[in-house]
C-alpha cells in the first residue's frame, strides 16, 4: 500500500524477520527427521554428550550445531548454574550472557521456532546434528517487489525467497524429545 511515511528501514526489518520466521519454522520441522533420542528426563546436558556420543559413534568427525527448543532453555541453563560449572568459564559466559555457550566443542543455539508445532514431536528438548545431516539452499536471495495498486491507491510491498531445505542422512543428527 502507499508508504505514507513508513521507515523504509523498518519494512525491510519487518520483511526480513517475516521471511527468516518461515526459514526457521521449515528447518525446525526438518530437524525432525534426524534419528530420535527419548529423553530420560533427568539432565539435558547428559542427554547432549549422548547424542554427540552417538553421531560421534556413527562415524561423524566433522563439527556439530544444537539448537535447543525455548521450552528446554531453563533446563540446560540450570544444569549449567549449578556447583557442577561453579567458576567454570562456561557458567561464567552463560550467566553473563544468556548463551548457553560451547558444550563438549558445539555450539548450542536457542530457538523458539523447534517446538512440537513445528516437529510434530513430543515436547521436543534439542537437535544436535553434522552439516551433513541436512542441507538448504537458497537460489538469489530475497526478493523485494513492488507494485502499484489503484483501486486501493497506493502500493503492495512483497518480499520472497526461493530456498528449500531436506535432511540427507538422518544418522547424522539426533533430535530429543520425551518419551512418547
Amino acid at each position: 500500500r502507499d508508504l505514507g511515511g513508513i521507515d523504509t528501514a523498518d519494512m525491510g526489518r519487518i520483511m526480513g524477520n517475516a521471511i527468516a520466521a518461515k526459514v526457521d519454522t521449515l528447518v525446525s520441522a526438518e530437524l525432525a527427521n534426524l534419528t530420535a533420542q527419548e529423553s530420560l528426563g533427568v539432565n539435558l546436558l547428559d542427554e547432549l554428550y549422548k547424542a554427540i556420543g552417538t553421531i560421534r559413534g556413527a562415524g561423524e568427525t566433522g563439527p556439530l550445531n544444537c539448537v535447543v527448543s525455548a521450552a528446554a532453555y531453563q533446563g540446560f541453563m540450570s544444569v549449567i548454574g549449578s556447583s557442577a560449572f561453579a567458576g567454570g568459564e562456561t557458567q561464567n559466559a552463560a550467566m553473563r550472557s544468556g548463551f548457553i555457550g560451547m558444550v563438549a566443542g558445539v555450539p548450542c543455539y536457542v530457538s523458539s521456532y523447534l517446538n512440537d508445532t513445528n516437529t510434530q514431536l513430543t515436547n521436543t528438548k534439542f537437535a544436535v546434528f553434522s552439516q551433513d545431516a541436512l542441507r538448504m539452499a537458497m537460489q538469489g536471495g530475497v526478493s523485494v517487489e513492488v507494485e502499484r495498486r489503484a483501486a486501493a491507491v497506493g502500493n503492495d510491498i512483497v518480499a520472497s525467497a526461493a530456498f528449500g531445505i531436506d535432511t540427507l542422512d538422518a544418522t547424522r543428527g539426533i533430535i530429543v524429545q520425551d518419551a512418547v
